[in-house]
């Protein structure tokens, strides 16, 4: 018979951990890893980059590390659109490919709620390059006020008191300092303000715990607008809420996003039934009525025990079209174990 063919939208922790699984179960697979770059990035630190506390480069582990050419084969390209009836994606660059099994590990994007002038004029702390960016421009606003000596170059907009909000907060604060005596600017004309729609800073932990980590903050030098939501991004700075009946502007050369993410755009783009991006899998997170379709993030170490026990069924039955059966509790207790 001939070998299934497994095709993986993406290189991130879900992906990439599939990918190393699958090589060393020797199922017999045809394999295929699709990613934009060639390289993986740990999503944990891009905040670090971003403030400019590591360097971006130490982000990056090459593909190459974990790819074994006998087994998989690699296409660096960007996924377009995912073809469900024909069972093939199609790509920017290298026209469209068929899978047998397809799984979906493209990731997440920033998430903007339709707030006018987000996409425009923010900033978002989502990939190596991004992260890259964000950090040139803190600097070269820096750089600008030795000369322009406008308050706004050195004011500094954080969208979003969630986790990556708050992990950014306090290695930028860290950066400071130096970013201080590197471009000669007085400390007291740095502005950073964090500006948080929801009632609570972080309201999934201790509040102890975060009373404490907001105070360090703003001994810091951080304001929080907390319940403030923005209302509009321009080009001299924030909008928000300060009030049901009043809004306010912050006027800021620098606006970073990190109030949320959303599925990736292809999912949109290929028509699953979604929300946000997002799609309702089976439990054994396949897609209704594409079961040969499986979509994973965080969650991904569920499916491996399945994917590999179900090749070499179907290389016995020749007739099982599934990658996954049910998972039971034994069977997700194994997969967790892997």
């Amino acid at each position: 018979m001939n070998k299934p063919k497994i095709v993986i939208l993406g290189a991130g922790y879900g992906g990439l951990k599939t990918l190393k699984k699958l090589q060393h179960a020797n199922t017999g697979a045809e394999l295929v890893l699709v990613n934009k770059n060639d390289y993986h990035h740990e999503t944990t630190w891009l905040h670090e980059a971003a403030a400019g506390t590591i360097e971006p480069e130490q982000l990056i582990y090459p593909l190459d590390k974990v790819i074994q050419p006998s087994k998989t084969t690699f296409i660096q390209d960007t996924v377009v659109k995912i073809n469900k009836d024909e069972k093939t994606v199609s790509l920017a660059n290298n026209g469209d490919v068929s899978y047998d099994y397809l799984l979906i590990a493209l990731g997440s994007e920033a998430e903007t709620f339709g707030i006018s002038g987000l996409k425009e004029y923010a900033l978002t702390i989502t990939s190596v390059e991004s992260v890259k960016k964000i950090r040139a421009h803190i600097e070269a606003q820096f750089a600008k006020w030795k000369t322009e000596q406008k308050d706004e170059l050195l004011t500094i907009i954080v969208g979003g008191a969630g986790f990556t909000g708050i992990e950014f907060l306090g290695e930028l604060t860290n950066r400071i300092p130096e970013l201080v005596k590197m471009y000669d600017v007085p400390k007291e004309k740095v502005r950073i303000v964090c500006l948080e729609a929801a009632p609570k800073v972080l309201p999934q932990f201790d509040a102890k715990l975060v009373d404490y980590g907001v105070g360090v903050l703003e001994d810091r030098g951080v304001e929080f607008l907390v319940g403030k939501p923005v209302k509009e991004a321009t080009a001299e700075g924030v909008k928000y809420a300060a009030s049901e009946t009043e809004v306010k502007e912050i006027k800021a050369a620098t606006i970073i996003w990190a109030a949320g993410v959303r599925g990736n755009s292809v999912i949109e783009a290929s028509g699953f039934e979604q929300g946000r991006g997002r799609v309702k899998v089976n439990n054994n997170l396949t897609v209704p009525g594409n079961e040969e379709i499986l979509i994973v993030g965080i969650v991904h170490l569920l499916l491996i025990q399945q994917m590999i026990v179900l090749i070499h069924q179907q290389h016995k039955s020749q007739c099982n079209k599934r990658i996954l059966r049910l998972l039971t509790w034994r069977s997700l207790q194994l997969a967790i174990r892997i």
